[in-house]
């Protein structure tokens, strides 16, 4: 629609005013306007979703990509550790299939929450539950947690890898802590420590058992399980893993 109008020169004189055109949706009635717009925020409202719903699709491709490249590299510890000396093929295969669990257990979370961020509370409950049913265990054993009272998540990524490195501690509990045993004990703290490089969380995973072995403490000695916890919480987590006969504790930056 070209609306032509009248304005006044410097000069104080009026002139006749170049036909200008104007957007097409000036000529619209009340009802028509009305309805362009709800169209218009409509059509904004489906890109910004399908924009959403892509990132989201990358989001999952990334993670699967990892998690199947996690897979290949636990397969490759277990082989590697099989090379040194004959083991036990069933509580291997027991292993590893845990393991599985564990990255299968996170995903769903993550899927819960269209792959957010993720409550740190579920994830340590869910996680350190599934490794207990997943074990040959069947007595009865206690979990207890201790979290600070601020709402704690954890990123996708950090996810997986807490749930791997849990994992592996309750299948060391289940393997020499509560074995032969009525019933056992597993305690979980949380605490959130503030230093000069930020905000950190420690993590420290406690059983009623008889300790570790000394040569575990000094470092002499390392299974599968040790081994990946450790490389774990250093490289994917930037953390550290301390071991003690009362407890053991994992700091890392949330």
């Amino acid at each position: 629609m070209i609306n032509p109008f009248r304005f006044p020169y410097p000069g104080g004189k009026l002139g006749q005013a170049q036909h200008i055109p104007l957007p097409w949706w000036e000529g619209l009635g009340e009802g028509q306007h009305t309805q362009y717009l709800a169209l218009r925020m409509q059509n904004e409202r489906i890109q910004q979703e399908a924009q959403s719903k892509a990132l989201l699709l990358d989001e999952v491709n990334h993670r699967v990509n990892n998690n199947l490249t996690a897979l290949m590299a636990l397969f490759d510890l277990e082989m590697a550790s099989a090379a040194k000396g004959v083991k036990d093929f069933q509580t291997t295969l027991r292993d590893v299939r845990s393991r599985l669990g564990s990255i299968v257990k996170t995903h769903n979370l993550l899927s819960q929450t269209a792959w957010r961020h993720l409550p740190l509370e579920d994830l340590v409950g869910e996680t350190i539950h599934a490794a207990l049913r997943a074990s040959p265990l069947r007595q009865p054993i206690a979990v207890t947690m201790s979290l600070p009272l601020q709402r704690l998540v954890i990123a996708p990524k950090q996810a997986f890898t807490l749930a791997l490195i849990l994992n592996e501690l309750v299948t060391n509990s289940a393997k020499h802590a509560f074995q032969g045993r009525e019933r056992g004990h597993i305690q979980v703290t949380i605490v959130c420590l503030d230093g000069e490089d930020g905000q950190r969380l420690r993590l420290t995973y406690q059983d009623d058992g008889p300790g570790w072995p000394e040569a575990i403490l000094e470092g002499k000695a390392q299974n599968t399980g040790l081994h990946l916890v450790h490389r774990s919480t250093a490289y994917t987590l930037g953390g550290e893993l301390k071991l003690y006969n009362n407890c053991n504790y994992l700091g890392y930056r949330p």
